[in-house]
């Protein structure tokens, strides 16, 4: 679930991580803190939604983002309570 910005979900440090790398025109829609690195150990990342893009940043590592663009999608998966979101366009996984 994304949850919109009235919410209060972005943690002060990440939202000025994402919004200081934002073009003139471009709005933060909604986001969402991670706390799981791809090996399973606890740190602080994040997932935003721009209406230009999806800007993203795993634990302890560098922000990645990706244009809006048809075909591409976010997907759940989740196994043991572990949940696991692959970003997804017609030729297959970008990101994970």
């Amino acid at each position: 679930m994304i949850v919109g910005m009235s919410a209060r979900v972005f943690t002060e440090s990440w939202r000025a991580r994402v919004s200081g790398q934002l073009a003139p025109d471009e709005r933060l829609l909604a986001g969402f803190d991670l706390d799981l690195d791809p090996d399973l150990r606890f740190g602080e990342g994040f997932v935003a939604l721009t209406d230009q893009r999806l800007v993203a940043a795993q634990p302890g590592q560098s922000m990645l983002s990706w244009p809006l663009s048809p075909g591409l999608s976010l997907v759940h998966h989740d196994h043991a309570g572990v949940g696991t979101l692959e970003l997804r366009d017609p030729d297959g996984r970008i990101a994970c």
